[in-house]
């Protein structure tokens, strides 16, 4: 969905016209219950004419890389629901569906990173499921990295895509 009713919000093309009111109003749309369930919220700006037109000068990530990245992800979360990781056994091959027991034996995290997420739940409110979602996530980025630990900066990436849990801040 768009960061605002006028569409706005996050467009380097034209301003927001919205008041903060309107904003917090529209995003309120969603109820944080929904908002709760969903692993990954995050604001898109408009594509521009250049990137689109082929002519942006800046090369993404090829498709068939992206997918070779996801596919050795998905790889090591196999292993690790084989058993072959810390000697629990999963109950699914995907980080998306693991267990509590899961994510406490699979995403223990450094000092560090427990106090990012610490202070992400006290600013963002994020409950009990957020932050086991933010965990799962950050496996996850872990995983894309070939990473076997969940680093601070994985944490934060995954906090990160929380944005709906700042309504205020993400409509800013």
């Amino acid at each position: 969905m768009k960061g605002c009713p006028c569409g706005g919000t996050g467009d380097r093309r034209r301003a927001c016209k919205c008041s903060p009111h309107d904003r917090e109003r529209y995003l309120a749309r969603v109820s944080g219950p929904v908002l709760d369930r969903i692993d990954i919220h995050v604001q898109i700006p408009p594509v521009e004419f250049d990137a689109i037109a082929g002519k942006d000068r800046a090369r993404p990530e090829g498709s068939a890389a992206v997918l070779e990245r996801v596919m050795r992800a998905r790889a090591i979360q196999r292993e690790r629901c084989e058993g072959s990781h810390g000697g629990a056994r999963m109950t699914a091959p995907l980080n998306a569906r693991l267990t509590p027991e899961e994510i406490e034996s699979f995403c223990a995290l450094d000092r560090e990173g427990e106090t990012l997420i610490r202070h992400a739940m006290e600013k963002l409110g994020l409950s009990a499921r957020g932050y086991h979602r933010v965990l799962r996530v950050a496996r996850t980025i872990a995983d894309l990295a070939g990473s076997n630990a969940i680093t601070p900066g994985h944490v934060a990436e995954a906090i990160q895509y929380r944005a709906m849990e700042r309504r205020g801040e993400a409509a800013s």
